[in-house]
């Protein structure tokens, strides 16, 4: 029987970023150490960037309407953390809820953020930026111009940014954590989830994804937390599922981790490899973004 595209129990959730300056203790001590009256610095991570004035200690924005004493901040920011200035308040941007700490973690000063859950990246950092991490994986899908995309694992949305720069029509992406979303509307680099491109649907993907048709799309891109914490993603019922809501010739990348990495002694890459293999796919390891690229034959 043929399965609707989206069942009425099925929750979207409604994206709409905020647009508040954003702070940080290594753009503040950049602000301090210039000895210039005029320059040019961003209060988006890097993601926009502003003429602003200095005069002594104080820093004006007018682009921005803002003004702030960047030695009293000195003070009062610490490092590692992210702050929004929501009118005449300054809030950090973390919190625990359901016995798990969230956090907007800043990875340079003018570079896309990680999330941080209960001390936990969700993106790779060293050596690389959550936002290139991101693109190197989109890129092994190849041309993705006019395909309808299932992204598993929405997190801050960067997969699914660049999918959409990469030409996808359209991306349908799954996250199963509300909380992580709430802290994404802060980051500047997750404004495109706003897009009538993009469908957000909260749920744990292994159930929603019953809910797709056969066939219904071109692309997947999987990119789950690592085992312990998500191991219905890495089941065979989801690998099947995967691979029937997978076009025929349709392509899959599955971000594992680590080269080598055992789970109870098993290499989970080459576990992996061998039971999509089974399933139906064509399967290549894709060592330097750490995943695997899968095709569906038939």
């Amino acid at each position: 029987m043929a399965r609707k595209i989206f069942q009425s129990k099925m929750r979207i959730y409604d994206f709409r970023p905020y647009d508040y300056p954003l702070l940080t203790h290594k753009l503040i001590n950049l602000l301090i150490k210039s000895r210039n009256d005029r320059l040019i610095t961003s209060f988006s991570l890097g993601k926009d960037f502003n003429r602003v004035y200095k005069s002594g200690s104080i820093i004006k924005c007018p682009e921005l309407n803002l003004e702030i004493d960047i030695n009293f901040l000195s003070d009062v920011i610490k490092e590692g953390f992210i702050y929004a200035i929501i009118g005449d308040k300054l809030c950090r941007l973390d919190f625990y809820k359901n016995g798990k700490y969230y956090k907007l973690l800043p990875v340079d000063v003018y570079t896309a953020p990680t999330l941080e859950i209960s001390g936990i990246h969700m993106h790779r950092i060293s050596g690389i930026t959550p936002w290139e991490d991101a693109r190197a994986k989109v890129c092994s899908l190849g041309n993705l111009r006019g395909k309808v995309v299932l992204d598993v694992c929405t997190g801050l949305g960067y997969t699914c940014i660049h999918l959409l720069l990469r030409g996808a029509l359209h991306v349908i992406t799954i996250e199963k954590d509300v909380n992580v979303l709430e802290l994404a509307k802060f980051n500047p680099w997750s404004r495109e989830l706003l897009s009538d491109k993009v469908k957000i649907i909260i749920g744990d993907a292994s159930k929603v994804i019953s809910s797709f048709a056969d066939s219904q799309f071109d692309v997947i891109i999987h990119d789950p937390p690592r085992l312990a914490i998500a191991g219905e993603l890495y089941s065979n019922d989801f690998y099947m599922e995967l691979y029937r809501v997978l076009k025929p010739g349709g392509k899959l990348f599955h971000y594992v981790g680590k080269p080598g990495y055992k789970v109870r002694r098993i290499k989970l890459m080459e576990n992996i490899c061998g039971r999509l293999k089974r399933i139906g796919f064509k399967v290549k390891p894709v060592h330097n973004i750490l995943g695997l690229c899968a095709r569906k034959l038939n």
